[in-house]
């Protein structure tokens, strides 16, 4: 029975997000989308909150500059600097949007690729013939 217990240990997932962060960073959004109902204090709240948050999601390894991170952290804080729509919750949404793709993401194993580019493919290099073959030298 302990070989079987240490094998599911093994064999767990491991997520770069975890439940408690979760918990954190959904509860500090929630907290600073009421704030945001205050006019100038909303703009101010989602830029720091997002802030932290890519801070925190760089540590965890999700990269500095990841088009699934930073899309939906733009649209939330610049629909928060949009006087009508900072009603909505867009701090929430847009923390709940990234935490779901890295979670989809640590689940499958499978990476979401920027739209328009193949993973994994470059290129060919440009292959020049060498210049003395066989000890010929080329003609000019």
């Amino acid at each position: 029975m302990e070989n079987n217990e240490v094998e599911q240990v093994e064999n767990r997932k491991k997520y770069r997000i975890g439940w408690f962060a979760i918990v954190f960073w959904v509860g500090v959004a929630v907290i600073f989308d009421l704030l945001t109902l205050i006019p100038i204090v909303g703009a101010v709240c989602g830029t720091l909150y997002f802030a932290a948050f890519a801070v925190y999601l760089w540590k965890t390894g999700h990269g500095w500059v990841n088009w699934k991170v930073v899309v939906p952290e733009a649209l939330a804080v610049v629909a928060e600097w949009i006087p009508a729509i900072q009603a909505l919750p867009a701090i929430v949404a847009g923390a709940v949007i990234i935490i779901a793709i890295s979670r989809v993401e640590d689940k499958t194993g499978i990476s979401i690729p920027l739209p328009g580019k193949k993973p994994g493919t470059t290129p060919p290099r440009i292959q020049k013939a060498p210049l003395n073959q066989g000890g010929v030298r080329a003609p000019r």
